[in-house]
């Protein structure tokens, strides 16, 4: 006696990778120039599969280091980095600057993130010099 073939039915769900990052900083207050801005970056699988490599580049931040470079899905690590506050960027007023996280040939959206730079008022010395930049009109 046989019995009738059985059927079976397998859902394949393809690889869809993709990566989420979250920039923080604290901005709370105004930085100026030789003041170290720390930075943190959430990165997250918002994939279904895997990654491993995962790194973060910003246009400002060099040497970010991240606790994990390989993540299930729905998982996430920290990575940090740090920035030195320029004379320059006292000048403009503000740093604004992008991260992107990437692993595997994925990448993710940009993040940004902006802080608010002052000027140091001057000290000893300092106060008898002549005025130069674009705060030299304000009394």
């Amino acid at each position: 006696m046989e019995s009738p073939p059985d059927t079976a039915v397998i859902d394949v769900v393809p690889n869809q990778p993709g990566l989420e990052i979250e920039k923080v900083v604290d901005a709370s207050h105004p930085y100026q120039a030789g003041d170290t801005v720390t930075y943190r970056y959430v990165v997250r699988n918002s994939g279904n599969t895997t990654i491993t490599g995962v790194t973060v580049a910003d246009d400002r931040v060099s040497g970010i280091t991240c606790l994990a470079t390989t993540l299930d899905p729905g998982g996430t690590t920290t990575c940090t980095g740090s920035y030195t506050v320029t004379q320059e960027d006292a000048e403009r007023g503000t740093i604004t600057n992008t991260a992107v996280a990437t692993a595997d040939g994925v990448r993710s959206e940009p993040a940004e993130a902006t802080v608010q730079v002052t000027e140091k008022p001057c000290k000893d010395k300092e106060c008898d010099k002549p005025c130069e930049g674009k705060h030299c009109d304000k009394e």
